[in-house]
């Protein structure tokens, strides 16, 4: 008998096809959300070359970038600070059709983060994950709404990669912004996913897709995410102050070299060298001195100036501090709390 090119396999067409990376997309989507902005024009009837019985309404444009519910229950959003930068009003839209506009909670430009609130309570929120786990090879997907100039539509876009790498420190060419600590991931990343999701394979919020590198202005499989883990702090800072407040490190560090522990008949080790102290600020009150080599802070391994600056951004005013230094042949703990920067 002839087999019809349109005959169905009897194979179960549905069960066996969903996985986990399936059921991560079900489960995260719901809470990925478009952003646009909502400007005023004019309309009215066109005769010849005027514009009659002309009012001013408000006009949505398209869709910006994306953002995330995080909290449907209070209606927060969170998206990147580059998104919203610049606009007044802000219309976020849901997979599912439903439009509301939006206000400003607050926002952090040196994070790239901005958290959005709409009146309408009850919504889908993603499930947050931890990203201080993270592995790289595991299974990552980026969802978004890339290209709404083109596509206008809500529904995201789901992309599959895995996580490349952790921990980047990276300049962003188009904007100068500086990024500390960042997850880079394969997973297909453009332009309007900025603000999106990235999640792992249980559907867990693990970071806020950012920007990719491409020398096209297209994905080159080479996107960042910002961490879940600090955005937990930023929120709360947002939602405290309106804003993350700067912590005062009142020190400067360099690279502990090997030819400054010859010159004073020391062991060598790395860590990060104390260069200069405002001897009024806690750290100093705390006790620590020039010429100190600092190897943990909280217990995590120091082995650069730059190593320490990247943990010391990512705690928060008031949090307490443990810096564990060698000085000569001794090692001392010194602990004081991060206060708020308010030259």
């Amino acid at each position: 008998m002839r087999r019809s090119w349109h005959t169905r396999s009897a194979i179960s067409p549905r069960a066996t096809r969903r996985n986990a990376i399936v059921a991560a997309a079900e489960r995260a989507s719901p809470a990925v959300v478009a952003i646009g902005t909502i400007e005023q024009g004019v309309v009215g009837m066109q005769r010849g070359h005027m514009l009659i019985d002309a009012e001013v309404v408000p006009l949505a444009i398209p869709y910006l970038g994306s953002g995330v519910i995080i909290d449907g229950g209070r209606g927060l959003i969170l998206t990147n600070d580059h998104v919203i930068r610049g606009l007044r009003r802000f219309l976020v839209s849901l997979p599912d059709g439903r439009q509301f506009e939006a206000e400003y909670v607050g926002g952090d430009r040196n994070n790239d983060l901005a958290l959005l609130r709409v009146a309408e309570r009850g919504l889908p929120d993603i499930p947050l994950g931890r990203s201080d786990d993270l592995m790289v090879g595991e299974w990552a997907l980026a969802i978004g709404n890339p290209f709404g100039n083109y596509i206008d539509d809500p529904e995201p876009t789901v992309t599959v990669g895995v996580i490349s790498a952790l921990h980047r420190d990276l300049r962003d060419q188009s904007t100068g912004r500086v990024y500390l600590d960042m997850i880079q991931t394969d997973a297909s990343i453009n332009p309007g996913n900025s603000g999106g999701a990235l999640v792992n394979a249980h559907g867990e919020l693990i970071g806020i897709n950012t920007f990719i590198i491409s020398t096209s202005g297209s994905s080159a499989d080479i996107g960042f995410a910002i961490p879940v883990d600090r955005i937990h702090r930023v929120v709360d800072d947002i939602l405290e102050h309106g804003s993350v407040r700067p912590i005062y490190v009142d020190f400067h560090s360099r690279p502990y070299q090997r030819w400054m522990a010859e010159r004073q008949d020391q062991r060598w080790s790395p860590g990060a060298i104390v260069w200069e102290i405002d001897m009024n600020g806690p750290a100093a009150r705390a006790g620590l001195r020039n010429g100190d080599v600092i190897t943990q802070v909280n217990g995590e391994r120091i082995t650069s100036s730059e190593e320490l600056e990247l943990y010391l951004f990512t705690l928060r005013v008031g949090e307490p501090i443990q810096l564990t230094v060698r000085r000569g042949g001794d090692e001392q703990v010194i602990e004081y709390t991060l206060v708020e920067d308010r030259r």
